[in-house]
């Protein structure tokens, strides 16, 4: 089996997603898919779907596109402060 990863079509794949792959092991071993055929996985678990990846990204200015927070006091009157 060979296994191709297109960096410009994926990227950031939850564990849980890729398990699609690994899943290919048996079936390959067992001959109930040939070596030679060709096989498509979705994968559609994606970090940015985990909260704490997102933010950490923004919070810490991981990358080009951060937007770091403004933190602000949990006040009502502080926030619309901030706002304003």
């Amino acid at each position: 089996m060979v296994v191709t990863v297109r960096p410009d079509r994926v990227s950031g794949s939850e564990l849980s997603s890729a398990a699609a792959i690994a899943g290919l092991k048996h079936p390959l071993g067992a001959g109930v898919i040939a070596k030679d055929e060709r096989i498509a996985c979705v994968l559609t678990g994606h970090t940015l779907k985990d909260p704490n990846v997102t933010v950490d990204y923004h919070k810490e200015r991981q990358g080009p596109f951060s937007n770091p927070p403004i933190e602000v006091p949990n006040d009502f009157q502080e926030i619309v402060k901030r706002i304003r």
